[in-house]
């Protein structure tokens, strides 16, 4: 039973017939290495092997061996002389770098008190209708928990229609605002 595709059949005769070529010597015989050997078949039997006796010295001693081999240890540590440089791992916030070369400082949001933060909010819908939260949030500079706690007794989130997302001023504000 040979390779099912027939490429890879032609391509194996190939190969077959460049080893017969290249490895005759002058009788026609096959040539090859005195430390190689070549080995073609096909598997039919599986065979598990184990030693005939497992208080067999020989097979112990190799067993030993083969035990003290893989358990050696092949690092060594020693002591260091003189000055070492440590070099810290590098950090994500180490790697990226600003382009024009200034320090990226975050700022920490400062919490107003509340009838400030709603004064501020109040100038803002009177600017514009709608707000997004991240816009609310950009142009107030609030701690995003403290920013919705005060926005929900000020606003209405819309959740459909046209402005899904957008904060509207409730209709109480806005009629004491006109």
């Amino acid at each position: 039973a040979g390779p099912r595709n027939p490429a890879a059949a032609r391509a194996a005769a190939r190969l077959a017939a460049e080893r017969a070529l290249a490895g005759r010597g002058s009788e026609g015989q096959p040539q090859l290495p005195h430390d190689e050997f070549v080995l073609e078949g096909a598997v039919s039997e599986k065979f598990d092997v184990r030693p005939a006796s497992v208080t067999d010295e020989a097979y112990r001693a190799t067993h030993l061996r083969r035990i003290e081999e893989a358990t050696k240890k092949t690092r060594v540590m020693g002591d260091v002389k003189g000055p070492q440089r440590t070099v810290p791992l590098p950090k994500a916030r180490n790697i990226t770098q600003r382009l024009d070369g200034k320090e990226d400082v975050k700022e920490k949001a400062e919490r107003l008190e509340k009838p400030l933060l709603e004064d501020r909010l109040m100038g803002l819908f009177d600017r514009q209708s709608l707000w997004s939260f991240k816009q609310l949030a950009a142009e107030t500079r609030q701690p995003a928990v403290w920013l919705k706690e005060v926005l929900t007794e000020l606003a209405v989130l819309n959740r459909r229609g046209p402005n899904t997302g957008m904060y509207a001023l409730k209709e109480e504000y806005r009629r004491r605002g006109a």
